[in-house]
């Protein structure tokens, strides 16, 4: 529609200058005319004044050739401008077709205008989608009031752990580490027997340094192992420095451990320690698949063939979850570190209600928002290896392999590039897993 309207309003304005070339023209030829009449009226005068005696022959002669200089003059002059008159219109002609052609180019490569308003809609939905709701940025704020409000209390009454421990979880509600393992440690040296003080102050510390299970965070859950052995969050953040360390069968033993002591019915607790067995095994398998690959046709190694009640745990990705992770905080197993799976507490909510085979499911999507990720983020070589690994262990080999090869691109270290080379070709030698 846009460009019929800028077709009409460029032909109009096309007839308009044509109209004026010609009423130009025709002024041009009036005012000839007109001369033409004045010339002869002279020259008539001239014969005239001659016959009556009034005037010599010879000036009146050398008069009349004056007069008809002046007429040819004018005659030339209006040839002109009639001839000056052709080249506008010519213009004019060639103006009509250039926008012609500019308006049907234009048309093609851009169509509709009214398709990039509804592009523009589109983006500006799904980033007012993304946004934060009224409600959700409301309880922020009403969270951030709470928290300064909590802090004018302690400057009070300093020596309240319990307070110190609401001001550290509302913290790591808001993603203020630093702020909650102060408040977390603050509230266990007051209270150094609450085991839940200590994990909270190790998980920020976890949160702190991005999910790497440090000295000081290790110390921490060390203090809550003395005072709370049974912490279920100490048994799980020992696995995950042990597994960071390299050792995944000592991991894997710490995690099945307290597995084993926890009630069948607390599937909201047992959900984090399926996710990290089930990738320590995966990794275990690529190790060992790397040390001796398969025959071909034999495919990459399954989850669900690992070991017993891998298919239960599902077949996540190391950080297939960290976008969970992230948002996850508080005492008690809230948190979790970006280098090992652990949904976030909605989602642990959910996944307790679940079947096995929404489980898998729900494992599976936590690996699709690592990729989604990926996509938005795409310079992250560690992510592309953890996304692969969780593709093999999903038996996917051809996403495996072009994330190993997005991988690859980012690596300059000559010996990690020889690595994901060697997996690489394994995975093509393999052939498509079933």
């Amino acid at each position: 529609m846009s460009f019929a309207i800028a077709g009409l309003v460029l032909l109009a304005l096309l007839a308009t200058l044509w109209w004026r070339l010609g009423r130009a023209k025709a002024e041009t030829d009036e005012t000839r005319r007109q001369a033409l009449m004045v010339y002869k009226s002279q020259l008539a005068d001239l014969d005239r004044d001659v016959a009556e005696g009034r005037l010599a022959r010879e000036d009146a002669d050398a008069a009349a050739v004056e007069i008809k200089r002046r007429a040819l003059a004018a005659d030339r002059q209006r040839d002109d401008r009639r001839a000056g008159g052709q080249v506008p219109r010519a213009a004019v002609l060639a103006l009509a077709l250039v926008g012609v052609a500019i308006g049907a180019v234009g048309y093609a490569l851009v169509g509709d205008p009214n398709a990039d308003r509804v592009a523009r809609a589109e983006r500006s939905a799904a980033e007012r989608a993304r946004a934060p709701s009224p409600d959700q940025a409301e309880a922020a704020e009403e969270m951030a009031g709470l928290v300064d409000q909590l802090e004018r209390v302690l400057k009070d009454d300093p020596d309240r752990a319990d307070g110190w421990a609401m001001l550290a979880r509302y913290s790591g509600r808001m993603g203020q580490w630093s702020r909650s393992a102060d408040a977390y440690e603050r509230a266990a040296r007051l209270d150094p027997d609450k085991g839940d003080y200590w994990v909270g102050y190790g998980e920020a510390l976890v949160q702190i340094s991005e999910g790497q299970v440090t000295p000081a965070a290790r110390l921490a859950f060390n203090r809550a192992a003395q005072v709370d052995p049974g912490h279920p969050a100490v048994a799980y953040y020992t696995g995950v420095a042990l597994a960071q360390r390299g050792d995944a069968e000592a991991a894997i033993e710490i995690w099945q451990d307290a597995l084993d002591r926890l009630p069948q019915e607390a599937e909201r607790a047992r959900v984090p320690f399926q996710v990290a067995m089930a990738q320590a095994r995966a990794d275990l398998q690529m190790r060992s698949w790397r040390r001796e690959p398969p025959a071909s046709g034999a495919g990459a190694p399954r989850a669900d063939a690992a070991e017993p009640g891998a298919a239960q745990a599902g077949t996540p990705s190391a950080g297939a979850a960290q976008a969970d992770a992230a948002q996850a905080g508080g005492a008690g197993g809230q948190g979790a570190p970006a280098g090992m799976p652990q949904p976030s507490q909605e989602a642990m909510a959910a996944a307790s209600e679940m079947t096995p085979a929404e489980r898998e499911a729900f494992i599976a999507s936590m690996v699709d928002r690592l990729a989604a990720r990926l996509a938005d983020n795409p310079d992250d070589r560690d992510g592309w290896l953890r996304l692969a690994r969780a593709r093999r262990v999903q038996g996917d080999s051809a996403a495996a392999a072009e994330a190993l090869r997005r991988a690859l691109d980012l690596t300059d270290d000559a010996a990690q590039a020889a690595q994901i080379r060697q997996q690489l070709e394994t995975l093509e030698t393999s052939g498509p897993t079933e």
